[in-house]
C-alpha cells in the first residue's frame, strides 16, 4: 500500500510493484496520520479531523468526525515506487509548476529570437516602406 499524499490517493502494489488499484479520498488538506492494520486502512486528515477506515479493496467501511487528539503514526516506512523518471513530473505540484515555468521561459526567448528573424526578413524586403 502507497499513500500520493499530494493526490489524496491511496494505491495498492503487489511484491513485484506491479500495480493492483486504487482509489482517491478527500484529505480536506493533508494528511496527520495513516495506519494499516487487520486489513484495514485507516487515514486521519490534518484538516476536519475526518477518519475513514478501507478494505484494501477500496472499499469505504466507516467514516467518522474525531474531535481531539489523534492517534500517532505506526510503522511508518518512506518508500519510492520505483518507475521511470519521466513520470516523477507528476508526483509532486512544484515539480509540475517549474516545468510550467521553464516552458514559458524557453517560449519567451525563442519567441524574441523569432520575431527578430521576421523583422529582420521583412527590412530586407522592404515591405514596410522603410528606405
Amino acid at each position: 500500500m502507497v499513500l500520493a499524499e499530494y493526490a489524496d490517493r491511496i494505491q495498492v502494489y503487489d511484491s513485484n510493484w506491479n500495480f493492483l488499484r486504487g482509489w482517491h479520498f478527500d484529505s480536506a488538506g493533508g494528511i496527520e496520520t495513516i495506519a494499516y492494520e487487520n486489513e484495514t486502512i485507516n487515514i486521519f486528515t490534518a484538516r476536519g479531523d475526518n477518519h475513514y477506515t478501507y478494505d484494501v479493496q477500496g472499499n469505504l467501511l466507516d467514516y467518522s468526525v474525531v474531535l481531539g487528539k489523534l492517534p500517532p503514526n505506526q510503522n511508518v516506512i518512506d518508500m519510492h515506487v520505483p518507475g521511470p523518471l519521466w513520470k516523477w513530473l507528476f508526483l509532486h505540484p512544484v515539480i509540475g509548476w517549474l516545468i510550467i515555468v521553464l516552458g514559458m521561459v524557453i517560449t519567451g526567448l525563442t519567441n524574441k529570437e523569432y520575431i527578430k528573424s521576421q523583422r529582420d526578413y521583412h527590412k530586407s524586403r522592404n515591405l514596410f516602406g522603410a528606405s
